[in-house]
């Protein structure tokens, strides 16, 4: 999954902790957990198990 959702610039890491909330933007912008910003389609709220 890491692999797959690299990320363009270094900027746009990931927030890949265990426990912790991700949000992706699909538009090519990631934002670093909580998800608090636009719960739209564009974003993939993940929650790690």
């Amino acid at each position: 999954m890491q692999e797959i959702l690299k990320p363009r610039r270094k900027e746009e890491e990931a927030v890949m902790e265990f426990g912790d909330e991700i949000s992706i933007y699909v538009r090519g912008e990631i934002h670093n957990g909580r998800g608090d910003k636009n719960l739209c389609g564009t974003i993939f709220h993940f929650t790690m198990i």
